[in-house]
């Protein structure tokens, strides 16, 4: 009997996940390799404690998504399609949606909202934006295209 459509699809999507995985793995060997290195280097230089209880720094998992002003065009369009202003958390909703990105992580969800925080202040004080405190909330900023 010949392979359904369903079953080939399956295979090769499991295949392609496979692949990924060697590659991620591929480069956590690869990142291990440059921090013994770097252990080294610190002991070299006469660091006496363990390399081991420095904390590892956060990494950002918002770093390559979007590429050079989509964030801040996507922003715009977005205000311009709400007059009335949004809130960072409708601002984080709604590019999740538009990119159709997994919503449930919740720290991805909270670097996401970070950097379009991060951006929101940018253009404001390049008065390109204006923001202003909510009514019901005074801790929250509704944003909105200058009139």
């Amino acid at each position: 009997m010949a392979e359904s459509h369903v079953i080939y699809a399956l295979k090769a999507k499991r295949q392609e996940i496979s692949g990924y995985i060697d590659h991620l793995n591929s480069e956590i060997a690869q990142a291990r390799a440059h921090l013994v290195h770097v252990d080294a280097t610190l002991r070299l230089f006469g660091y006496e404690l363990s390399p081991e209880d420095l904390p590892p720094k956060y990494y950002s998992t918002t770093a390559k998504l979007f590429d050079r002003g989509e964030l801040q065009r996507t922003l715009f369009d977005l205000l311009r399609a709400n007059p009335i202003g949004m809130t960072v958390p409708d601002l984080t909703d709604a590019i999740i949606a538009k990119k159709e990105w997994d919503g449930s992580d919740g720290h991805f969800k909270a670097a996401l909202g970070h950097k379009i925080s991060n951006t929101l202040l940018k253009l404001r004080n390049r008065r390109l934006l204006l923001s202003e405190r909510s009514e019901m909330n005074g801790r929250i900023n509704i944003w909105r295209l200058p009139e």
